[in-house]
């Protein structure tokens, strides 16, 4: 009886191939096309084959394309043979365009192209990274959500983080992270060591390599933040050139922006504590304790409360302009 190696009816397509591995990588069904070359090189199309079926299209120098593949004994879980994938044809590991296998969701040039599953230890895994040069060079790193040009793009490994935004949580080779959430454009750019953190907002916490369980929200809060922990900074440039000390509350526009070594203090409204690099300090109120430098141990209530106040101690004043 004769075979049937193409079938078209009203309710679908079939094209059957032969499944002897022993056969040429041509059996099956072939569409090439002729390079504009004097010896008229023949370069593949669409290719149907047991083992795959690739659509390659012109690329950028390499020859791109479309592939749909499964390695049939699931060793290479996470490889671009493996899932769907849309790759430079010959590169090596994830480099390309997308891969989504069961182990990770890769979209974007070079996403993601280092990351090596290892299912068995819970590495390399659970990850979701959209965006050219997202996640471009990190290893072993597992549950992340990156999604952004550039975003983690140098970040060596982190666990459990979420990172969305162009060039955020960018970080370097040396990177060891994890719980971290980065949101908007260079947020937590230069993250290294930084655990636990909340940087929400255009360059917010720009500058920490090693500081943790910081909150800073807002365009530029926390920006030169390099190691203080512990640290809540929410408003347009709030705690903006801080860069030491613990233990610090600043809400507000401008509060405590240029306060570069305040420690355990509170500043809430705009511009309060502006420059304040005193301890244990409680300034509560527009422009609160406005020009207090290195005085300590102040509670100021009130809109301009204390403002004049610079290296002044121990003082309580209470009432607007007080």
């Amino acid at each position: 009886s004769s075979t049937n190696y193409m079938k078209v009816a009203t309710d679908g397509t079939q094209v059957k191939v032969d499944a002897d591995a022993s056969k040429l990588r041509r059996s099956g069904f072939l569409v090439t096309g002729r390079e504009a070359t004097k010896d008229g090189s023949e370069s593949d199309v669409m290719e149907v084959t047991p083992d795959s079926t690739r659509v390659y299209v012109s690329g950028g120098g390499s020859k791109s394309g479309f592939a749909v593949e499964d390695d049939g004994d699931g060793s290479k879980v996470g490889s671009s043979k493996s899932g769907f994938a849309v790759t430079e044809k010959g590169a090596n590991g994830n480099a390309g365009y997308m891969n989504v296998t069961a182990a990770n969701f890769l979209a974007g040039y070079d996403a993601g192209k280092t990351i090596k599953p290892q299912p068995l230890n819970k590495l390399g895994i659970n990850n979701t990274v959209v965006g050219n040069n997202a996640a471009s060079a990190t290893i072993n790193s597992s549950d992340n959500v990156i999604l952004g040009t550039n975003a983690a793009k140098s970040a060596g490994t982190m666990h459990r983080s979420i990172i969305i935004g162009k060039d955020a949580g960018v970080g370097s080779s040396e990177s060891l992270t994890s719980d971290d959430i980065f949101i908007g454009t260079q947020a937590g750019y230069s993250n290294e060591s930084g655990f636990y953190n909340v940087f929400i907002g255009n360059e917010a916490g720009y500058s920490n390599t090693s500081g943790g369980s910081n909150l800073f929200m807002g365009q530029g809060a926390g920006y030169a933040n390099e190691e203080s922990n512990n640290n809540v900074f929410l408003g347009k440039y709030a705690g903006n050139l801080h860069y030491e000390g613990d233990n610090n509350i600043a809400i507000g526009n401008g509060a405590a922006q240029r306060a570069e070594a305040m420690k355990n203090s509170i500043a809430i409204g705009t511009d309060a504590g502006l420059v304040s690099d005193g301890e244990n300090g409680i300034f509560i109120g527009n422009k609160a304790g406005y020009k207090n430098t290195t005085g300590s141990d102040n509670i100021f209530l009130g809109n301009s409360a204390g403002y004049t106040n610079t290296k002044g101690e121990q003082n309580v004043f209470v009432g607007n302009s007080a």
